[in-house]
C-alpha cells in the first residue's frame, strides 16, 4: 500500500484573523507616485498570475496580516503539520503604498536579502509590478522570491495546483541555486500533503539536470509513495549522508562510477534502482525538514518532522555497501585500463556558468569602495581548462576540491567564486583573499539591512558618520537610538520594539553582549504584552514571542555564563525601570512565559 493511500484524515484549516494595520506615512503620497491599483488589474497582469497574488487592502483584499492557518495530515501514524502563524506575508501587496516608475531602471538598487513587497522602495515596487506582467522575463532573484513566498502559502492554504504549476514555470526560467533548492523541497512536500502522485511525476519530468535535484528526506519519502526506487545518480547524491566518505571516484570518475553502480543494482535488485517499499516508516528516525523559504514564518512552522528513510539503519547500511562495492569495482577497472594503456579520465562535460547574480554589495556606495568583481575571472578559466593557478601548466587531472600540481607541487583549491558562483581554481593566498571578500560582503549587506529596516538614507548616514568621525557601528547606534526615541514619543510601540531589536543587533556585532542582551529582553517584554503602533495601550491578542530573539537571548546567556536566576533578575530589573502603570502585575507573568521558552528543553 503506497504512502498516498495512508492520507486518512485531513483536518480542516482553522483561520482566525485580526485586521491589517495601515503602514506609517501611507497617507502622505506626492503626485509623482501612482497607486498600486493602477498596475495590478486584470487587463495588466495575466489572470494566472493575478489569481495567485495576496492583497492586504483594496477591492482585491484576500489576506489578513495576523491570520493563523494550520493543516494536519496523518501519514501511516505520523502527523505532518503545516502552519502559518503571525507575521505579515512578505509577498502581500498593499495598494496604499506608493509606486513610482524609475527614470533609469539600471540605477535602482536590487532588493535586500529577505525581501518583502512592503520593504521595497517605490521604484522597486514599480519594477516588481511590471515584471508580474511577464514572470518569465529575467529579473533579479529577489523579486522572484517575493512572488514565490506567496506561492508557498498557496501550496498549502490556497490555490495549490495553480501555485504548483506556477512554481514549475518559474524554475524553468530562473536558475538561481537557492531558489531551485527551496522550491524543490516545497513542491515535493505539496505532492505528499495533497495526495498528488501525478504532481510528483510532473515535477520529475521538469528536471533536466540532476544538479537541480534536492535528494532530501522529503524527496525520498515521495519516491517511496510512488513505488519508485532511488537511481544510481540519486544514491551518489546522498552518498555522504549514508556514511560514504571516499568521494574520489564519485567526483573524479562520475561517469564510470554511475555505470558500475547501475550494473550492481541490476545484479542485486533486477532493476537499476534501490527499492524503497521494504523500509517501514515506523522504523525510520524522525527528523526536522525545512519546507519553506518564507522567512516570515517562525522556524517552528517552517520545519516539519518526517520519517527519514535515509537515516534508517537498514537502508543506510545497504546503500553504503553498494557504494563501497562500486568503489572497489571502479578501482579494479581503472587499474586494468591503466595497465593496458587505454585509460582516459572520464569527466563529465564542464558546465561552469554563473549560478548567481553579482551582489550590489560589491559596488561603490556612499559608505564603501567598489570591489573588483573580475578579480577571479582568470581562476574560472584555470578551472575550465584544467590549468594550475601557480605555474599555469596543464594538469593531467583537475582536482575535485583540493590537490597538488604535478609540476610545481603547490596545493590547488577548487571553490565557488564569491562573485558569480562559478567553479574556480585558486592558490592558497587567493582563497584567503576570497574569504575576506565574502566576509566583507556579509558585513556590507548587514549594514545595508540595518539602514533599510530603520528607513535611513545611506548617503545622509555616510555624510554624518564621516562628519562626526564615527565608526559605522557607532553611527548606527546613534541614529537607531534617535529613531527609537521618536517612535516612543509618537506612541508607535511596535516600531519602537523593532528599533530596540536593531540596537541589540549592533551591540552584539560590536561585542557588547550585555547591552545586546538587555535590548533583546526588552523586545520580549513588548512582544509578550502585545504592543501596537499609535498607542501606548497593549493588545494581548497580538502577544507572541519571536523564536529568533529567544534564540539570541539563549546564546548570549551562555556566552555571559548567566544562570536562570541571574537572567530572571536581569529581566525584572529592566522591566521595572520602564515605570509603566500596573507594571508589577505583569513582570512575573511575562517572565514565566519567557522562562518557559528559554529553559523548557533543559
Amino acid at each position: 500500500m503506497g504512502l498516498f493511500d495512508f492520507l486518512k484524515k485531513k483536518i480542516k484549516k482553522t483561520i482566525s484573523s485580526v485586521p491589517a494595520i495601515r503602514t506609517e506615512g501611507e497617507e502622505n503620497k506626492s503626485d509623482s507616485f501612482i497607486n498600486t491599483a493602477v498596475d495590478v488589474r486584470p487587463d495588466n497582469v495575466p489572470p494566472e498570475v493575478l489569481r495567485l497574488l495576496w492583497f492586504l487592502d483594496g477591492p482585491m483584499k484576500n489576506y489578513e496580516n495576523i491570520a493563523k492557518h494550520k493543516s494536519k495530515i496523518n501519514v501511516e501514524g505520523f502527523v505532518l503539520e503545516i502552519s502559518f502563524f503571525g507575521a505579515e506575508e512578505p509577498s502581500a501587496i498593499r495598494l496604499s503604498l506608493p509606486v513610482k516608475k524609475p527614470a533609469d531602471i539600471e540605477s535602482v538598487e536590487k532588493p535586500p536579502y529577505y525581501p518583502s513587497y512592503s520593504s521595497l522602495s517605490p521604484q522597486q515596487r514599480w519594477i516588481y509590478l511590471d515584471w508580474l506582467r511577464n514572470v518569465d522575463k529575467e529579473i533579479n532573484i529577489g523579486y522572484v522570491f517575493i512572488f514565490y513566498y506567496g506561492l508557498e502559502r498557496h501550496l498549502f492554504f490556497g490555490d495549490a495546483e495553480a501555485a504548483f504549476n506556477m512554481i514549475l514555470r518559474l524554475r524553468q526560467r530562473h536558475k538561481n541555486s537557492s531558489f531551485l533548492s527551496y522550491s524543490s523541497t516545497a513542491l515535493v512536500a505539496a505532492c505528499i500533503f495533497h495526495q498528488k502522485p501525478d504532481w510528483f511525476v510532473r515535477y520529475m519530468q521538469s528536471i533536466s539536470n540532476i544538479e537541480e535535484l534536492a535528494v532530501d528526506d522529503v524527496y525520498v519519502l515521495a519516491k517511496r509513495a510512488l513505488g519508485m526506487g532511488l537511481t544510481a545518480q540519486e544514491l551518489m547524491k546522498i552518498s555522504r549522508k549514508v556514511g560514504f566518505t571516499n568521494q574520489r571516484y564519485i567526483k573524479g570518475e562520475s561517469v564510470l562510477f554511475e555505470q558500475e553502480l547501475k550494473k550492481l543494482l541490476l545484479e542485486k535488485f533486477s532493476a537499476e534502482e534501490i527499492p524503497l517499499s521494504n523500509f517501514d516508516l515506523k522504523e525510520c528516525p524522525i527528523v526536522p525538514q525545512v519546507i519553506f523559504a518564507n522567512y516570515s514564518i517562525d522556524n517552528q512552522q517552517r520545519i516539519i518532522n518526517i520519517p527519514s528513510i535515509i537515516e534508517n539503519q537498514t537502508f543506510s547500511e545497504m546503500a553504503l555497501e553498494l557504494l563501497k562495492a562500486t568503489h572497489e569495482r571502479v578501482k579494479v577497472l581503472l587499474r586494468e585500463l591503466r595497465k593496458g594503456g587505454s585509460y582516459t579520465p572520464q569527466e563529465k562535460q564542464i558546465v561552469n556558468k554563473p549560478t548567481k547574480e553579482i551582489d550590489d554589495a560589491f559596488k561603490e556606495s556612499p559608505l564603501f569602495e567598489a570591489i573588483d568583481i573580475h578579480l577571479f575571472d582568470k581562476n574560472v578559466k584555470y578551472f575550465n581548462k584544467g590549468i594550475c593557478p601557480y605555474c599555469e601548466k596543464q594538469l593531467q587531472k583537475r582536482p575535485v576540491q583540493k590537490g597538488k600540481c604535478e609540476h610545481c607541487g603547490n596545493t590547488i583549491l577548487v571553490k565557488n567564486s564569491v562573485f558569480t558562483g562559478q567553479k574556480v581554481m585558486l592558490t592558497e593566498d587567493e582563497y584567503k583573499q576570497m574569504v575576506d571578500i565574502r566576509n566583507e560582503r556579509i558585513y556590507r549587506n548587514w549594514v545595508k539591512t540595518m539602514l533599510s529596516h530603520e528607513g535611513i538614507d545611506i548617503s545622509m548616514f555616510a555624510k554624518e558618520t564621516k562628519l562626526k568621525n564615527l565608526s559605522i557601528e557607532e553611527s548606527l547606534l546613534e541614529v537607531i537610538a534617535a529613531n527609537a526615541q521618536k517612535h516612543f514619543r509618537d506612541s508607535n510601540m511596535g516600531f519602537y520594539r523593532n528599533s530596540l531589536m536593531h540596537l541589540g543587533n549592533v551591540y552584539e556585532r560590536m561585542g557588547q553582549l550585555e547591552n545586546a542582551l538587555d535590548k533583546y529582553l526588552l523586545v520580549c517584554y513588548y512582544d509578550l504584552r502585545g504592543c501596537m503602533n499609535g498607542t501606548r495601550e497593549y493588545n494581548q491578542e497580538l502577544a507572541f514571542l519571536a523564536p529568533a530573539v529567544v534564540k539570541w537571548i539563549d546564546k548570549l546567556g551562555d556566552a555571559l555564563n548567566l544562570s536562570r536566576e541571574q537572567m530572571k533578575e536581569r529581566y525584572k530589573g529592566l522591566v521595572k525601570q520602564l515605570k509603566e502603570d500596573g507594571i508589577a502585575g505583569v513582570i512575573d507573568s511575562t517572565w514565566s512565559e519567557l522562562e518557559e521558552a528559554l529553559y523548557s528543553r533543559d
